[in-house]
């Protein structure tokens, strides 16, 4: 007997909401696409990608799945995209280098900040006898397929930024993103730099440090408290289960550094969308 899967996060790229305007109702209907009511307890597995700040509707989806369980006796599973940010210092993670085999459960307890989703997802699967699997989500680019939304977010908010004071800005201390493909964030931007120079968008190639922390959160439209975690992280996650699935990563840093025209192109060409869960942190903010 097949299984019923539900995935969340129809805007596009991971972050935005399950179909969260009137406006991409319609778009996505051209697709052929029926918008209907779900009946959550009828969900054999879920994949959640949207709103993962709003731990309302996470409770709902876990509680579907938990009285599925319930009524079926079968296995349900929870999965959901978190951030590679938590396990840097700069977001407040005190123990250094982590496995994906390790205890990360019992490490956040103890963490006097740590991450509340996660913590939470954890603690109601328990209690409704549902599996899960969380999977930190480190940087994402490129061009989406999704019709509502074809942008990430992290280069394009940069790009936008950029362009507004034509000048590529890096900050006072290197990051090292954990989980990304590339040696460090001075890299992108100084690449960056050279193809918003040839395009004209910035007045010369020199990349200087952020004057302020301040003034970066402003032109980023990023919350002033999150904007060093965001930006200059770094740390140290060691994969050990997806050589065992047989996970390989299609994109290298040579790859990602030859789209940098691309992501510039796309930001020209196309609208604005946040990601749902910068309006949110920046809600917190105020």
């Amino acid at each position: 007997m097949g299984k019923n899967i539900l995935i969340t996060g129809a805007a596009g790229h991971i972050g935005g909401a399950a179909v969260p305007s009137e406006e991409q109702v319609k778009t996505s209907a051209k697709l052929g696409v029926n918008m209907t009511k779900l009946d959550l307890t009828e969900s054999d597995l879920v994949i959640h990608t949207a709103s993962s700040m709003d731990t309302r509707r996470l409770s709902a989806l876990i509680n579907g799945l938990g009285q599925r369980h319930k009524i079926t006796g079968e296995e349900t599973y929870f999965i959901y995209t978190s951030v590679t940010t938590m396990f840097a210092a700069e977001g407040g993670w005190p123990f250094g280098e982590i496995k994906d085999t390790d205890p990360v459960y019992e490490k956040e307890k103890v963490i006097e900040k740590g991450n509340p989703t996660n913590i939470f997802i954890v603690e109601h699967v328990k209690a409704r006898g549902v599996a899960s699997f969380i999977v930190p989500v480190p940087f994402f680019y490129g061009i989406g397929t999704g019709e509502c939304r074809k942008q990430s977010v992290y280069l394009p908010s940069h790009i936008r930024a950029f362009t507004k004071l034509k000048t590529v800005y890096i900050w006072d201390k290197e990051g090292n993103p954990p989980a990304a493909y590339i040696s460090d964030v001075w890299t992108v931007m100084k690449h960056l730099s050279d193809v918003m120079y040839a395009r004209g968008l910035v007045k010369e190639v020199v990349t200087p440090t952020w004057p302020s922390d301040k003034m970066a959160a402003e032109a980023l439209d990023l919350p002033l408290a999150y904007i060093r975690a965001m930006e200059t992280s770094s740390g140290e996650i060691i994969a050990i289960n997806a050589p065992r699935l047989r996970w390989r990563p299609e994109w290298d840093q040579d790859r990602y550094l030859n789209s940098m025209d691309e992501e510039v192109r796309a930001v020209l060409k196309m609208s604005t969308i946040k990601a749902t869960i910068f309006d949110n942190l920046l809600k917190l903010n105020k």
